[in-house]
């Protein structure tokens, strides 16, 4: 039996990711468990994303609250223009509602 080393692709288990969308460079991707690991991963290159406008939540499945605390740090860096949170639902919804994400950024439900 022949044994792939690759990883499957896409989110497995608690692993996450945030990344620009390569055919939309305004969108932010967020997938996976958003915890403090990916979200002090992304702060990294969090001066490149000056041109996003959108951040999408659709593929995460738990946001933590350095993952919120990534949301806002990057509606901050795009001022004066409101960043859309678009997709969020269950878990990450809950969470963005209760730590008042609404008030800094436009949230769309997914």
């Amino acid at each position: 039996m022949h044994h792939d080393p690759r990883p499957p692709e896409g989110p497995v288990g608690p692993y996450g990711s945030v990344s620009m969308s390569p055919e939309r460079p305004e969108v932010l991707v967020m997938t996976g468990e958003v915890d403090v690991a990916v979200s002090d991963e992304a702060l990294a290159e969090l001066s490149t994303w000056t041109g996003v406008r959108v951040v999408d939540l659709s593929a995460v499945t738990f946001l933590d609250s350095s993952g919120m605390r990534l949301v806002a740090q990057v509606a901050r860096l795009v001022r004066p223009h409101r960043l859309r949170v678009v997709g969020a639902s269950k878990q990450p919804l809950t969470a963005l509602k209760l730590f008042g994400a609404d008030r800094i950024t436009d949230l769309v439900e997914g």
